[in-house]
């Protein structure tokens, strides 16, 4: 039994560690009430009632009710940075209120949502009935688009409604909250097969590039007939049916006196001045520590429980 309850536990740290959904945002909520319900919640426009109501700025409100968002970090009312206009007010209080499309009202008393972040994105928009498509309906309007009175979201069909979300990063946005142990091991793994895949092919290219030079120079010794004093001579040259025709070499001859020295021939980067050992290595390394790595997970996650 123990067994088993730590073997879930072990499975929960890893989904909620590696993939971040214990930092997951559920997106952006609003509502109207007296008094904040979550400590991060903040009260973007006060109403004189829940319906046919005036409108007054977060900030000079003394209306007992308010309308507070929430739901996601960094959020806020400003309007500077980072935001969104949902509504324009005739003043800073007892106002009337015009959509966001209109022309400022006298004094510019705008309500926004905003956010911290800025690269979080924040939407705002007027629908019929529903806020289908949104995270949330702001409030309702009596009217459309100006000299509206105002309601909480179910008092009128003309809904104002709003999206935000935060980008999704590695350091603790939607996913990815805090990395997580997994998570960080398979990201080195990758980085050091990619970097090592890379540098092989580096080396790779580097061989053809030397092997072409090579055999250009072994075709024009061989067009020239030049000989190699060299007591390093190969015993013989191959035909060009044995060769194939994938080079223009010029009348080769199979004789043991036209001979090219086995230093041009097997011309050749792959000695100990180059990567390419190392890079082999580092390659192989790389994949056996991500087998060992599935083999532990397989261990740990994929035997049947007793």
């Amino acid at each position: 039994m123990k067994k088993n309850l730590l073997k879930i536990l072990i499975l929960s740290l890893f989904f909620f560690g590696a993939f971040g959904v214990s930092k997951a945002e559920a997106g952006l909520s609003c509502y109207t009430d007296t008094d904040k319900r979550n400590s991060g919640d903040v009260a973007i426009l006060g109403l004189s009632a829940s319906g046919n109501a005036h409108a007054a700025l977060p900030g000079a409100s003394t209306y007992a009710n308010s309308i507070y968002c929430g739901g996601v970090s960094g959020i806020g009312n400003s309007c500077s940075g980072n935001f969104k206009t949902f509504a324009k007010l005739s003043s800073a209080t007892n106002a009337h209120v015009r959509s966001a499309s209109e022309a400022d009202y006298p004094g510019s008393n705008n309500t926004c949502l905003s956010n911290s972040n800025s690269k979080a994105t924040i939407a705002v928009d007027y629908k019929d009935d529903n806020c289908s498509g949104f995270d949330t309906a702001i409030a309702s309007l009596a009217k459309f688009p100006t000299n509206a009175h105002i309601g909480d979201a179910n008092a009128y069909p003309k809904k104002i409604c709003a999206s935000m979300s935060v980008p999704r990063t590695s350091s603790g946005g939607k996913i990815g909250g805090g990395g997580g142990f997994f998570s960080s091991v398979i990201e080195t793994i990758t980085t050091a097969v990619i970097s090592a895949i890379n540098n092989v092919t580096e080396v790779v290219q580097e061989t053809g590039k030397k092997g072409i030079a090579a055999a250009g120079k072994i075709e024009k010794t061989l067009a020239s007939k030049e000989t190699y004093s060299s007591p390093t001579l190969l015993a013989g040259i191959p035909t060009l049916s044995d060769v194939g025709t994938s080079l223009p070499l010029k009348e080769i001859q199979t004789s043991n006196q036209l001979a090219v020295s086995a230093e041009d021939l097997l011309a050749s980067p792959l000695s100990s001045k180059t990567k390419f050992p190392q890079n082999v290595l580092a390659l192989i390394s790389a994949v056996l520590a991500l087998f060992a790595l599935i083999f532990v997970g397989r261990k740990i996650f994929v035997q049947p429980l007793s």
